[in-house]
């Protein structure tokens, strides 16, 4: 498998040297037309249920990638201190 021709079929933009970065087209246009934007974002937080990553107790942060990586099958991340 020649990989160049494989980007090729794949219609890959590839810059001609690594720390020149060529510009690639989002894959998704999203219209934020069809979003309403809140001034005031106090407003919006109650609606969000999720926890807060940033603001977490590491401990609490800790159980919950524990808890994830449970419910992915990945049994080798388990914690022996939170079972």
């Amino acid at each position: 498998m020649d990989p160049q021709r494989c980007l090729h079929n794949l219609s890959a933009v590839v810059s001609r040297h690594p720390h020149d970065p060529e510009p690639v087209p989002p894959i998704v246009d999203v219209a934020l037309a069809r979003f309403k934007i809140a001034a005031d974002t106090a407003i919006v937080g109650p609606l969000d249920s999720r926890p807060d990553l940033l603001q977490m107790d590491p401990y609490a942060f800790k159980r919950l990638v524990h808890e994830l990586s449970e419910a992915m099958s990945y049994e080798n991340l388990a914690d022996p201190e939170l079972a």
